[in-house]
């Protein structure tokens, strides 16, 4: 199971010995069943009046495999009280034929779950309840069973920072669901990263206020697995362009050229200005083209970029002396974005000559405001 295919090999596998082993058609009839066999991956169920008939459906599935590997473990009820599990549900088939059902946890599975205290938004964890809850009640096949299931999931909840869950989901369950709308929806979506509550209702309610056709969605940030794990980071990239220009000016550690989706900055060591910029292209294309306006600032089609008009203000006829710093990788565009206003806002950098500053700033964040050219703002 350690390679991706190998789930859904092992699936195909196992049931090329059930087809050659308890069915004998394509109807799945079989002398060994008695008209039910189900299997959801590893986890199997069957009708058998013994428990000797269920090993036997088992062992002529076992011989189909040349390794000898497959083994099963069999959990026949002994009594006429006895579930048996299968999934997340528990089955017991009673003396008039009615099955009794209700929800089942593993003893050695933990008792952890999204917990309260967790960093998401109280949307996500007021419907991890919910849909614990209502999977509990769907499984259960009367309220005797449904109570037992209620107290398993009220323990698990309980374990992990919740109270009173039960008043939520009783509370959920009067109110009559909306219908959908079914309307299309033309609103662009923007996905942000989640900080908290109150500032993804700050952006709701400037995106509302404003009238903007932008529907906005927050996911997980950046975790502490991502900065911290990473796969082989002691390894020591080498760059495959030959005479590489852009490689020995990049300072960032374990980067090279070939980096993409990246957030940047350029820093003159003549006189320790700088410029902060994103692109989705690779580093030696972009920062190569930077290198490419300092040196040749008076070309035709270079006299325009930020970096041939600093050269040829402050710096003319000098050779440039750049320094390349790589501070952010993410393929999502927004997440770039940000990274890339903020400085901006911040140090108001000489070199970034466009609009960046005047197109950042009406970005709905915080502790932020419009400053003319010159004038001090508190960092």
């Amino acid at each position: 199971m350690g390679l991706r295919p190998g789930p859904l090999l092992a699936v195909v596998r196992v049931y090329s010995f059930e087809r050659r082993s308890i069915f004998i058609d394509i109807n799945y009839k079989s002398v060994y069943l008695r008209g039910f066999f189900k299997r959801y991956i590893d986890d199997a169920t069957s009708l058998a009046k013994t428990k000797e008939e269920a090993d036997q459906i088992l062992e002529k599935i076992a011989e189909q495999d040349p390794d000898k590997k497959l083994k099963w473990e069999l959990e026949f009820p002994e009594g006429g009280t006895d579930f048996v599990p299968f999934l997340n549900t528990e089955v017991r088939i009673e003396n008039d034929g009615s099955i009794t059902s209700r929800l089942f946890r593993k003893p050695q599975q933990k008792d952890i779950t999204l917990h309260h205290r967790s960093h998401h938004p109280d949307g996500v964890k007021t419907a991890t309840v919910l849909n614990m809850y209502r999977e509990a009640n769907n499984v259960s096949s009367d309220d005797d069973q449904r109570e037992y299931s209620f107290k398993l999931v009220d323990n698990l909840l309980s374990q992990n920072g919740y109270s009173s869950t039960r008043k939520i989901y009783e509370s959920n369950s009067r109110k009559k669901k909306r219908k959908k709308d079914d309307t299309s929806d033309d609103r662009t979506i923007l996905k942000l990263d989640f900080i908290s509550d109150s500032i993804s209702n700050k952006i709701r309610n400037y995106i509302r206020s404003n009238k903007l056709p932008i529907k906005v969605t927050f996911g997980p940030g950046t975790k502490l697995r991502d900065l911290l794990c990473k796969n082989r980071p002691y390894d020591q990239r080498k760059c495959i362009v030959t005479n590489c220009k852009v490689c020995p000016l990049i300072i960032t550690r374990n980067m090279d050229c070939e980096a993409k989706n990246i957030v940047y900055k350029v820093t003159c060591k003549l006189c320790s200005k700088f410029y902060i910029g994103e692109c989705y292209r690779t580093a030696h294309m972009r920062l190569g083209e930077h290198l490419r306006y300092a040196s040749y600032p008076n070309t035709a089609s270079n006299r325009e970029q930020a970096s041939a008009i600093h050269h040829n203000t402050p710096h003319p006829n000098s050779t440039p002396s750049l320094e390349f710093e790589i501070s952010k990788v993410d393929c999502n565009t927004v997440r770039r974005k940000i990274p890339e206003a903020m400085p901006i806002i911040r140090h108001r950098p000489e070199i970034n000559t466009k609009d960046e500053p005047e197109t950042t700033q009406r970005l709905p964040t915080n502790n932020t405001r419009h400053r003319t050219p010159g004038q001090a703002t508190t960092p």
